[in-house]
């Protein structure tokens, strides 16, 4: 789990390093434009394979042991080739539109967004595949920082030695190296899986279930990106760049809660299946403390220091995110408060229940937004807050309700451990 959270940590520099260099390099408008881009792809790319990698990371660990990875052969074949030909499907529909659509901003808006959904939606089904068959390291490295490792090698370059860089640029740069980096994890699982072609019934049962596990991830990156999206399409493209840096710099903050999500799955489903409900809610309390105590430290630091170190780092064109940051923080503090509650729902059977929660608010939010775009983005920021404590309030009490435990931060394992470590000692 540390190498999975320092990978984390890994790809969130990196991508911090990408958007400083872009900012200073790009007009505003331009680096608007790549955060729209990554507002429309980011929250949705899980969405390539159907959910078919979802239901392989749950269904996987029962059926391989001590590295043997030939009863999940099937499985393997299942999710590569939904994965794979829905790319191709995606690309050659994507294909069609940019060839009907008039050129001009928006043609190489959309194709940068079909070339970048694919990268990242094979990139996403080779990191599952890597971490249900036991490859957790691997795994996590492509499903954080593989991509902005391309990136870094790529569009940086690019910005830093043109005169000019232009948004169409980045793009093409940007599309190449990641759809080339996402070709690795996909071709690390055939050699070592060696997958079998699957049967029409696996296929259909492992979308059945999938689909919701995936649309539950999709609408959860939604509520954090939504924001981004519309001060984008309805504000001005320049402040869709604030408010998605300052989105960007706030997922620094939880990316221990996010890397944990990522690597705990697998020990959630041991212990939901052994039906301890003590471990979900020791190891869910434990993380949630830890989270909490960063996410209250950046908080302060924030109100504090934000604006000076976002004028230091991005330049003075970026001082209105520094109050966003701040907001977004509240938001951030908030989903930490339960740890990965929303893994805990979909790794017991009851993602329908995440699925509602989401359905349910953000209609709620996208309206709420759409009315707070009149007033500025800073009042934008409030409402994810508000939509985040809504969100994860309610999942909360489903677990209360389906488990019977409140998921809260705890330091009754932190203290056991330690106590155990002074009479060791």
């Amino acid at each position: 789990m540390l190498v999975t959270v320092v990978l984390r940590y890994s790809g969130i520099a990196l991508q911090f390093v990408i958007l400083l260099v872009l900012a200073r390099h790009l007009d505003t408008d331009d680096y608007g434009r790549y955060m729209l881009v990554l507002s429309a792809v980011l929250p949705t790319y899980s969405l390539l394979g159907l959910g078919v990698s979802e239901t392989f990371v749950r269904d996987a660990p029962k059926v391989v042991h001590r590295g043997d990875l030939r009863p999940a052969a099937p499985l393997v074949g299942a999710t590569v080739s939904v994965a794979v030909g829905n790319a191709v499907v995606i690309a050659v529909l994507g294909g069609l539109l940019v060839w009907l659509m008039p050129s001009g901003v928006t043609v190489t808006v959309v194709a940068f967004m079909v070339a970048f959904f694919i990268a990242n939606g094979l990139m996403f089904n080779g990191a599952q595949l890597l971490l249900g068959c036991g490859f957790q390291g691997m795994g996590a490295f492509f499903f954080y920082p593989a991509v902005n490792v391309s990136l870094a090698l790529s569009a940086i370059p690019y910005v830093i030695f043109v005169s000019h860089p232009t948004f169409g640029g980045v793009a093409v740069a940007t599309s190449v190296a990641s759809l080339l980096v996402a070709a690795l994890p996909l071709a690390m699982v055939l050699r070592r899986a060696r997958p079998r072609w699957p049967t029409f019934d696996t296929i259909r049962r492992m979308i059945r279930v999938g689909i919701r596990l995936s649309t539950a991830r999709a609408l959860y990156g939604l509520g954090l990106w939504l924001p981004t999206f519309i001060a984008g399409v309805v504000v001005a493209p320049a402040q869709a760049g604030y408010l998605g840096t300052a989105g960007r710099l706030a997922v620094a903050v939880g990316a221990v809660t996010a890397a944990v999500r990522f690597a705990i799955r697998p020990t959630i489903v041991r212990a939901a299946e052994q039906g301890d409900r003590g471990a979900i809610k020791s190891i869910c309390g434990r993380l949630a403390t830890i989270t909490l105590g960063i996410a209250g430290a950046a908080l302060v630091a924030s109100a504090l220091f934000g604006r000076q170190l976002i004028e230091v780092t991005f330049g003075h064109d970026f001082a209105a995110a520094a109050t966003l940051l701040t907001i977004l923080l509240v938001a951030v503090a908030i989903e930490a408060f339960a740890g990965p509650v929303d893994e805990v729902l979909k790794m017991t059977g009851h993602e329908n229940w995440v699925l509602t929660i989401f359905c349910t608010m953000l209609p709620v939010m996208l309206v709420a937004l759409l009315v707070a775009a009149r007033h500025g983005v800073i009042v934008m920021a409030w409402v994810q807050v508000g939509y985040t404590l809504a969100v994860f309030g309610a999942m909360i009490a489903v677990v209360r309700w389906k488990w019977g435990i409140w998921l809260h931060p705890t330091v009754s394992g932190l203290l056991t451990r330690r106590a155990l470590a002074e009479q060791a000692g």
